[in-house]
């Protein structure tokens, strides 16, 4: 929880650093404003999500739903310690902030790949074809989640 928490200070500076909302239209702005500001929550929604996928995907290798979750938390935990020194990479070198997206983001996913084939002890390629399902899984879930609880919070709000 301690590094999500220092992960989401450094989100946050780098929305206030790297991002310039005049340059993004009023809805696109007003969505990131909001997945930003609530960062923390969606990660901890997510967890539960990844756990279950993680879980299904794997059930013939005897593990229960909790000890994915404490998968899951490692690797949320992982991931927001790369954000932080993604984070920290953007201010020594601004101008290479769409490179280091792009490179963190497959780091962070070869890693995943990397930890659950150690979780689970395997290094078959269709494990490594499940972990990818997985993970687009998850991103299309999370960005769903993102959306629905925007579109219902503004909703709500007017």
């Amino acid at each position: 929880m301690l590094t999500v928490a220092v992960a989401l200070y450094f989100i946050l500076q780098f929305e206030a650093t790297a991002l310039d909302y005049s340059t993004i239209d009023a809805d696109n702005s007003e969505l990131l404003q909001f997945a930003f500001k609530y960062f923390n929550v969606f990660i901890l929604l997510m967890w539960p999500i990844h756990g279950l996928l993680i879980w299904l995907f794997f059930l013939g290798h005897k593990t229960n739903y909790v000890e994915n979750l404490t998968l899951t938390a490692h690797l949320s935990g992982q991931t927001m310690l790369y954000y932080i020194v993604a984070f920290i990479l953007f201010m020594l070198m601004p101008s290479l902030l769409g490179a280091m997206g792009i490179i963190i983001g497959i780091l962070i996913s070869i890693w995943y790949v990397v930890a659950i084939l150690q979780f689970y002890q395997t290094k078959s390629f269709v494990s490594i074809l499940k972990i990818l399902i997985i993970i687009t899984l998850t991103n299309l879930i999370s960005q769903g989640i993102i959306y629905a609880t925007y579109h219902l919070y503004t909703t709500v709000i007017d």
